[in-house]
């Protein structure tokens, strides 16, 4: 499984937090071969944390410490406990993520 943070769009008109749809966020790393998404979500609604989660297989290991890869950059759970940046200069949203430890969730 990889965590992905930054995840929380906006609030409805009951000051509900919404945040990306399951289908949306496949869509968006669908070249690492997730399986499913599954998202957090308090008394608020949508907490901005969502887990990708692989195939239970070598290969499901494989595209989740790939995508973990991918985060490596600036964009890791150090960066974002860090005081993180919410989009890039042309407004697309900036996701962080990490691959999940023992313990972690």
């Amino acid at each position: 499984m990889v965590v992905i943070m930054n995840t929380q769009l906006e609030q409805d008109e009951n000051d509900k937090w919404l945040g990306m749809r399951n289908q949306e966020l496949l869509d968006y790393f669908g070249s690492y071969g997730a399986v499913r998404a599954r998202h957090s979500y308090g008394p608020k609604g949508h907490k901005g944390m969502s887990v990708l989660i692989f195939e239970s297989s070598a290969i499901g290991y494989t595209e989740a410490e790939r995508l973990s890869k991918h985060f490596e950059e600036g964009t890791d759970r150090v960066a974002w406990d860090r005081r993180p940046v919410l989009f890039y200069p042309e407004g697309k949203r900036k996701l962080y993520g990490n691959k999940t430890r023992h313990g972690y969730l």
